[in-house]
């Protein structure tokens, strides 16, 4: 079976499995959680005043994962040019470090240095692989539709601002239920219509299932 025919389709699929495998798996995550005590003690500066499972993240992700993986196995990015196939392991690379450090970060209660130190490491290695801000299209500035090429240095600066910047603005959004998945949710299924409308079809089929996993999340979030 080949769903390389069809984009829609494969955006499709790719939301409805990250959705209910998320859904599924929060369940049985947060009972490991309690049964091994990893939860999240309320006190003065949090938001919950019940003890909270840290491990929420786990089940977003597994949907995340086994959704693309899914797709891939049924032939979904077939229809992408192979030479995007560094571009979407480097992305998915990348995403998994991104959660291992905050993984580790609600398990051991990292301080704010290290924390960002590799997150900052993770954000310029995924540069080196070709994930980047290559160019700014600003046209009431320029006053055209041409795009403002960045050097190298501005590149890598743009990207890893960006990429750590969004990561922690969407942590610190964590603390009413259901407002940071509610957030991620919206702004990707905004991702999906925009990688579409650009012919990014990579980029829609990972914004498809984030938007799966979080609505997937938000069942259980409130």
């Amino acid at each position: 079976m080949s769903l390389a025919a069809s984009p829609l389709v494969v955006a499709t699929l790719s939301f409805v499995l990250a959705a209910g495998v998320t859904m599924v798996l929060v369940p049985v995550v947060r009972a490991l959680g309690l049964r091994f005590e990893l939860i999240d003690q309320p006190d003065s500066r949090k938001q919950h005043n019940a003890p909270m499972v840290r491990l929420g993240g786990i089940a977003m992700v597994a949907g995340f994962g086994l959704s693309l993986t899914v797709i891939w196995l049924l032939g979904g990015f077939g229809l992408l040019a192979p030479a995007r196939d560094q571009l979407i392991w480097s992305t998915l690379a990348g995403s998994l470090c991104f959660f291992l450090i905050g993984l580790a970060d609600d398990l051991f209660d990292l301080s704010p240095w290290p924390r960002l130190a590799g997150q900052f490491a993770v954000a310029s290695v995924v540069w080196s692989q070709g994930v980047r801000i290559g160019a700014i299209d600003l046209p009431w500035v320029s006053g055209s539709s041409s795009a403002i090429v960045l050097s190298d240095g501005l590149s890598l600066l743009a990207t890893v601002i960006w990429l750590v910047g969004i990561t922690n603005a969407i942590n610190w959004l964590d603390g009413l239920d259901g407002l940071a998945a509610g957030v991620a949710g919206i702004a990707a299924v905004g991702l999906i219509s925009v990688s579409f409308s650009l012919h990014q079809v990579a980029a829609g089929f990972l914004a498809a299932a984030l938007a799966g996993c979080c609505l997937g999340f938000l069942r259980h979030n409130f």
